[in-house]
């Protein structure tokens, strides 16, 4: 099932009233709703950052979820991307040498990373289990 034909459950499912101190901000009323935290460090990471964001607030709904976005240096394997949502990985990918080419990864980026937390988050609203604290889905 594609997540974006999901988001439309986002429109009649309210948010929790009380949320847990360190979950994800869901809701248009919380001080950091759809915040892209930025967490790079070269000038490819920056731009990487500039674009998913642009592409980000593209999506429906993003104002529920709060991003983060992480470099990770290295000489051997090249610099990482990873953007996280409550601590999981949504996406991760070695940053290209080319700037040209960290457009259409930043967008490929967005589109995954919206689909992973738009299932996150339905499966978070349809399942419930007693023994699971409401992050560990």
């Amino acid at each position: 099932m594609n997540a974006r034909l999901l988001a439309v459950l986002f429109l009649v499912a309210p948010a929790p009233a009380s949320a847990l101190p360190g979950t994800p901000v869901r809701g248009a009323g919380e001080p950091l709703a759809g915040v892209v935290l930025d967490r790079t460090v070269t000038v490819a990471g920056h731009e990487f950052y500039k674009h998913f964001c642009m592409f980000w607030h593209d999506m429906p709904l993003n104002e529920r979820f709060a991003l983060a976005i992480h470099e990770r240096l290295s000489a051997r394997r090249g610099n990482q991307v990873v953007v996280e949502y409550v601590g999981r990985v949504l996406f991760q990918s070695a940053l290209p040498a080319a700037r040209a080419d960290v457009r259409p990864l930043s967008l490929q980026a967005a589109g995954v990373a919206y689909d992973t937390a738009a299932n996150a988050e339905v499966g978070r609203l349809l399942f419930s289990d007693d023994e699971l604290a409401p992050d560990e889905l």
